[in-house]
């Protein structure tokens, strides 16, 4: 039987705020699936946040999040210091649907270039420095950032682990519909605003995303790596405050809460899923964060191997908060050898009308995606993109050196497996599974063979069918 928390732990996770604050009755989806008796399914205890998630208390091992801590204690003074150029998102943004072009439609302080919304630290420090409290409305001079370093779900095999553990507990939270997984860093006495993780303003999302279309975070993953301590008191225990539910989340090493961001009937953003991080005044927060989406994903290169600092602005055109964005070293080479392989796959499809093997500019696509697998041997788009690129039935075919025309398969097939073994589900991995079994009927001893020397390497299990072949049941729809 799976256990049941009981009302006493409520204290120890969950602290209400206001006890007239009611639940309507709603589905929790997260609650149902943690009461599913399902086979392979974990045994957690777990108290309910309000109607729209749960937090369960170890749901990561200290040894996890002392990892995790790690992880990010070696780039956080070094490659997630603050950008000397700091850029910010207006509360509201206008978006001219004839030309494209987008205006901030809330306030925008004077020191601030309206073109560029960004501007260098130095200046914004002199801004604040000759700027009297009831201009900017802050105390202390410029908010610190908060830190995320942004990773891949394939760069760390602690990473990897929690991303299992999440999938078997909530079948509807399986890897391949997350998003990148953040290590968040909040300075001690820093807090973050009121927000809602789904996006209510898609315009001005669009253009802090760099112009590009915007997920919808249907779900949050926040699992705490530091507690408050003994002797924190309630206006300073760091909590995750959700002001509509009237709870807040106190930090717990291995505490996780699970939350659903979208309304179930409409699909729009839950207004209710709307937190806040409180002020942990004596030491630094660490929480592992991650959105997922309602199906399959393949997130696009990191953004972030650049290190960026970003600061959200009020109506009114104040900081509310800041927040510097970075990438691990390794996160960082794949992501930029990607951003220089999409490059030159536009300019090759732009000069060449028919597949030409032999161009320098795929030789190039070439080179830059095996940089990319060489930093990370298991980035999904790395992986279906070089697959795409190296698949061309003809030209195996035609090969009449054996040899080549099977060592060039087999390749093309170690790509397509790896990438359907963490992306099961989906449009993308419809299309791998065609592929392979193209290369499997056109390419006599290419894909059985590479099966047979899998077994007998022992890197699958005879009780398995090949990756392509299993599909996953993790893509119900909400």
């Amino acid at each position: 039987m799976r256990r049941r928390s009981s009302g006493r732990r409520l204290v120890a996770v969950v602290v209400l705020v206001s006890p007239t604050v009611v639940a309507t009755a709603r589905r929790n989806a997260v609650i149902e699936a943690l009461q599913d008796e399902r086979p392979g399914s974990h045994n957690f205890n777990f108290e309910p946040l309000g109607d729209l998630g749960a937090v369960i208390p170890n749901f990561v091992t200290a040894d996890e999040c002392a990892t995790l801590r790690e992880l990010l204690g070696r780039d956080l003074d070094t490659r997630c210091a603050p950008a000397t150029t700091w850029c910010f998102d207006p509360a509201r943004m206008t978006v001219d649907a004839s030309t494209g072009a987008a205006t901030p439609a809330s306030a925008i302080p004077d020191w601030l270039p309206r073109d560029t919304l960004c501007a260098d630290a130095a200046v914004i420090r002199r801004a604040f420095a000759n700027a009297s409290e009831e201009t900017h409305d802050v105390t202390g001079g410029l908010p610190t950032p908060s830190i995320s370093l942004v990773s891949s779900r394939d760069e760390h095999d602690v990473l990897r682990n929690i991303e299992r553990r999440i999938a078997e507990t909530f079948v509807f939270l399986p890897g391949h519909h997350g998003l990148m997984q953040q290590l968040l860093y909040y300075p001690p006495t820093s807090t973050y605003p009121p927000h809602a993780d789904c996006r209510e303003d898609r315009d001005g999302a669009s253009l802090a995303a760099g112009g590009t279309s915007v997920d919808e975070r249907a779900f949050t993953t926040l699992a705490y790596c530091t507690d408050a301590g003994e002797s924190s008191t309630r206006d300073d225990d760091g909590a995750t405050a959700f002001p509509a539910l009237g709870v807040r989340v106190a930090p717990r090493v291995g505490q996780l809460a699970v939350w659903q961001n979208l309304d179930d009937d409409t699909g729009a953003c839950d207004a209710r899923s709307t937190h806040e991080a409180t002020v942990l005044s004596s030491k630094p927060r660490v929480v592992l964060q991650r959105w997922y989406e309602r199906g399959p994903t393949l997130p696009p290169p990191n953004r972030h191997s650049v290190t960026s600092t970003r600061c959200g602005l009020d109506e009114a055109g104040r900081i509310e908060s800041c927040r510097t964005y970075c990438a691990t070293e390794k996160a960082a080479r794949a992501a930029e050898a990607m951003h220089r392989a999409l490059e030159t796959w536009q300019r090759y499809q732009a000069v060449v009308v028919d597949d030409d093997d032999d161009h320098p500019l795929k030789h190039a696509v070439a080179g830059h995606l095996a940089e990319a697998r060489a930093a990370q041997p298991r980035l999904a788009l790395a992986l279906v993109l070089s697959a795409h690129l190296g698949y061309d039935r003809g030209a195996l075919v035609a090969d009449s050196d054996v040899s080549r025309r099977l060592e060039r398969c087999r390749e093309v097939v170690a790509w397509l497996e790896a990438f359907l073994a963490d992306t099961p589900t989906g449009a993308v991995a419809d299309e791998a599974s065609v592929m392979l079994e193209d290369l499997a009927g056109s390419v006599p001893g290419c894909v059985a063979a590479r099966h047979e020397e899998d077994l007998s390497g022992g890197s699958q299990t005879n009780s398995e069918e090949p990756p392509h072949r299993r599909r996953s049941s993790s893509n119900e729809e909400l």
